[in-house]
């Protein structure tokens, strides 16, 4: 039961943020936001009456809603302030780096979304949920609390520092650098002057991809865990790369830098569980990627690293050198503490 309210009491979160920037009706967001605020109402009626078992898992999911909400406030109100500040972009740079890894996979998947609606809505809808899958996760997750409370804090921390990383390569995505283009007629690069550019007000908020970086770290802590949520995970996250790409929001390169991203929090993160400590193999792995691609997009050797011979070695040795180093043993067992079902 606390799944379900847990599910349903974050439901108005995605439907309102996502209906500022998707054409979702009014009617679906006044239907889910109801459900979401009922969902609120009964948690705080459980956690008052109820039993006592049940009363201290309603607690539990009311605190673990409102502190998400708390983190995506202030995740918000970093990256509305970081963006003002930041008039430039490096759009041009990620997406000739893009160029340079065979072609414009972001355009690829649009024109895929126009051909298949049913696809996008699906992708939309993932990509606008994703306070919802991790609140579900907190829910369904096997184990201590301590494991859920981890996870909650391993997502605001993405998201927190995550809005700071913006401000090395600041960037906006393919659908805002071409707006008439995209999806179906992506600029040859070699039409384009390679320089920083100067766009509209907007969220500078595509390198790294922080929705690949939450919903990979979400895969990541269902390790150990029942197939059906590690499959749950799985499926969130291949839709949620899909929306990154198909909806212009980000580069390839956005996701790549990704990987390095959440692979040092989730070390950091996986260090606090009991009998761990943080595995600095990940962690300097993951902390010193993300810092060379900071650097190299900061630098001249950007345009030559667009290179294709170059590119893709750089692109495919970050993730597979990322994957390869990531804590996975460190999750516990369900059945290795003192399990709270819901």
């Amino acid at each position: 039961m606390l799944s379900f309210l847990v599910g349903v009491a974050v439901l108005y979160a995605p439907v309102a943020y996502v209906g500022n920037c998707a054409p979702i009706a009014d009617s679906m967001r006044i239907i889910l936001g109801a459900a979401g605020l009922a969902a609120i109402f009964c948690l705080m009626t459980g956690s008052i009456w109820a039993e006592t078992e049940k009363r201290t898992l309603a607690r539990h999911g009311l605190l673990a809603v409102f502190g998400l909400y708390l983190a995506v406030v202030v995740s918000r109100l970093l990256l509305v302030g970081i963006s003002a500040a930041l008039p430039i972009t490096f759009d041009r740079y990620l997406y000739a780096f893009d160029a340079g890894l065979g072609g414009q996979l972001s355009f690829a998947v649009g024109r895929l979304f126009s051909r298949v609606p049913l696809l996008q809505a699906l992708c939309l809808l993932v990509y606008g949920s994703l306070t919802f899958g991790v609140l579900f996760l907190f829910a369904n997750l096997k184990g201590t609390a301590r494991l859920r409370w981890l996870l909650l804090a391993n997502f605001a921390f993405i998201g927190v520092v995550g809005r700071f990383c913006y401000s090395a390569v600041p960037a906006m995505g393919p659908i805002y650098q071409f707006p008439a283009q995209f999806p179906w007629n992506p600029p040859p690069v070699l039409s384009l002057t390679l320089q920083p550019l100067l766009l509209p007000p907007g969220m500078r908020n595509a390198m790294p991809s922080l929705h690949t970086a939450w919903a990979l770290m979400l895969f990541w802590w269902t390790y150990r865990q029942p197939q059906w949520l590690r499959v749950a995970a799985g499926l969130f996250l291949f839709l949620t790369l899909l929306a990154t790409l198909g909806l212009g929001e980000h580069y390839l390169v956005d996701l790549v830098v990704a990987v390095p991203f959440t692979l040092a929090s989730f070390a950091v993160f996986t260090g606090f569980l009991s009998g761990n400590r943080v595995s600095w193999v990940a962690l300097g792995v993951g902390l010193g990627l993300s810092i060379f691609w900071f650097v190299l997009f900061r630098s001249p050797m950007r345009i030559t690293a667009s290179q294709p011979q170059i590119a893709w070695p750089l692109s495919v040795s970050t993730v597979v050198l990322s994957l390869l180093v990531v804590p996975w043993r460190r999750i516990p067992s369900p059945t290795s503490g003192r399990t709270t079902n819901s």
